[in-house]
């Protein structure tokens, strides 16, 4: 039966028809993501009810009345207001409010929605590929950024601290000493060294009591005023030789050769005699 034929059979018998709250919308707050959905709903319950919804002003009404939170409810004020406000007062056409609230509550700009959900997934892919700890410190901002330029420029502002923090680091390392290890040779604890020639307590009270420089041999002068300081070990044996002669024998003969010193000190360089 037509919607033609309902009035007419009311018009005749006078009977007020029963509203069918079948799929009543529920309350629109604003929210763009639902805003289609709940525009569907309002549509289908006026098409259900069209008997007692047959006018465009009782439509918009209807559907004005579940406008009542959030930013909705602001929109749907304004709208009344500026209707009543109308000579005479008019809410317009259903299909003028639909067109209005599709332009209020849904966005038109699918490219740009189509952009920024590929942002999302470039963000993601090169997010992947960075240091563990860049991507972190990154997401740790105050306000992290939103699109790919942005974690671009962070992504190398952290990289370059990295890597200075490395380098200092490196340069640290390299800087620290390390002792050489000189003593693994023992040495005799009562063994003297005087520049480079190893006496021993009695060959230094020895040279004390003869008034003998600790580094040629030589009397007259100490072993900091000596002519041949500098000069290799070598060098300073060859002349030792030259002018060191054993002490008197107690039965007061001399032999030539080498003193005990002198043995010690050429010992001391990998020499014999």
């Amino acid at each position: 039966m037509s919607g033609s034929s309902l009035k007419g059979t009311t018009a005749v018998t006078g009977v007020k028809p029963t509203e069918l709250k079948i799929g009543a919308p529920s309350d629109f707050d604003g929210d763009q993501k639902n805003a289609m959905s709940w525009l569907y709903s309002v549509q289908t319950y006026l098409l259900v009810n069209e008997e007692l919804y047959d006018t465009d002003t009782k439509k918009v009404v209807y559907a004005l009345s579940y406008m009542k939170k959030g930013v909705a409810h602001s929109w749907a004020a304004t709208f009344q207001k500026v209707s009543l406000e109308k000579t005479p007062p008019s809410f317009g056409t259903f299909a003028d409010f639909t067109k209005y609230f599709k332009e209020s509550f849904t966005s038109p700009d699918t490219v740009g929605t189509a952009i920024a959900k590929l942002y999302v997934a470039l963000i993601e892919f090169f997010s992947q590929g960075l240091k563990p700890f860049i991507t972190n410190r990154i997401h740790m901002m105050e306000t992290t950024p939103t699109k790919i330029e942005g974690w671009y420029t962070q992504a190398q502002k952290f990289d370059a601290k990295w890597r200075k923090v490395n380098e200092i680091s490196g340069r640290k390392e390299k800087k620290m000493f390390h002792p050489r290890n000189n003593f693994s040779k023992e040495k005799d604890p009562n063994a003297m060294d005087v520049d480079g020639v190893r006496l021993s307590k009695e060959e230094r009270d020895h040279h004390i009591k003869e008034g003998r420089c600790f580094g040629c041999g030589n009397k007259g002068h100490l072993s900091r005023e000596c002519p041949d300081k500098g000069k290799t070990p070598q060098k300073k044996v060859k002349k030792i030789c030259k002018i060191v002669e054993v002490e008197e024998s107690d039965d007061e003969e001399k032999v030539a050769g080498p003193s005990i010193a002198l043995v010690n000190i050429a010992r001391a360089l990998g020499k014999d005699f």
